[in-house]
């Protein structure tokens, strides 16, 4: 199998919730969404694939209090 990537690419978009999200650990009022797109060629096809994750951290996870 011979792949090479053509193309690749991360965006980020930034949304604030409604109304906040209160956890224990803290409360979320906003998330960053991470979209990327890779374009790549595989033994002479080429496809394109799209993908997505929700990233959100609220003050006081992992520690900081």
């Amino acid at each position: 199998m011979n792949l090479q990537i053509i193309a690749a690419d991360v965006e980020f978009f930034h949304r604030a919730f409604l109304k906040p999200l209160r956890l224990s650990s803290g409360v979320i009022s906003e998330i960053t969404e991470a979209r990327a797109t890779v374009t790549a060629r595989v033994d002479g096809h080429v496809a394109t694939g799209r993908g997505g994750a929700d990233r959100s951290v609220p003050r006081g996870v992992r520690g900081e209090r």
